[in-house]
Order: structure tokens, then C-alpha cells, then sequence
């Protein structure tokens, strides 16, 4: 692995290998979608991946500490053209605890997983 913990932080699990490890924790459906929260133990670190997105839906991967503040929060938009599956950067889940959410418009239907 090529980082750990707060130096994941924004970065590509593909890239950092720590995909190499990852387990999907949890995963929650809306309208076909699957929105799933991936974590490495080697990287202390989450993300979300959404399957069968469509353009304009929103994932995002959001890490709080113990008091519910938000630490970290990425976010990635569905765009034309993106094939099936489309993924957020990392965000440090050491010490913290991370979800995953998918958001679809017009209306904002929103399915989240559990906090882990």
C-alpha cells in the first residue's frame, strides 16, 4: 500500500492498491442503484462505489468523528458516457466511522449504508 490513514485522504484506491484488500461492508439500493461502502484495513481507509448509476446521480463516502462533525466528504457525479460503475476517493476511516450515499435527482431520493 502506498498510504495509510490521513495520508489516503483524497486519494484513488486503484492507484494507491489499497483496492487490493477491500471488503464492501455494507450496500444499500434505490432505483436500481447500489451504492456500497468499500474499506481497506491495510489503508485505514473508505470509499463508495456505485453500480448501475445514471447520469446526474450522486455518490459520496463521508467520514465523522465520534460527535458526528464531518471530517471528510467525497463526491463524485455520474456523468454520460460512464460505464456501469463509477467510484469517490478515499477518506481516512481510522478513528473515525465512514458511510456511503447515493443521491438521484430531481427529487434527491437518497439511500445510505451503515456507519462503519
Amino acid at each position: 500500500m502506498t498510504c495509510f490513514a490521513t495520508t489516503c485522504d483524497g486519494l484513488d484506491p486503484i492507484a494507491t492498491h489499497c483496492v487490493d484488500d477491500a471488503v464492501t461492508i455494507d450496500d444499500a439500493t434505490v432505483e436500481g442503484r447500489i451504492i456500497r461502502l468499500r474499506y481497506s484495513a491495510e489503508c485505514r481507509a473508505a470509499w463508495a462505489q456505485l453500480w448501475f448509476g445514471k447520469p446526474g446521480d450522486k455518490a459520496w463516502v463521508r467520514a465523522e468523528d465520534d460527535d458526528g462533525n464531518t471530517v471528510a466528504k467525497r463526491i463524485i457525479t455520474v456523468r454520460p458516457g460512464d460505464e456501469n460503475s463509477v467510484y469517490t476517493l478515499m477518506v481516512n476511516d481510522k478513528d473515525l466511522r465512514a458511510h456511503a450515499c447515493v443521491e438521484l435527482p430531481p427529487d434527491s431520493n437518497t439511500a445510505c449504508t451503515f456507519y462503519y
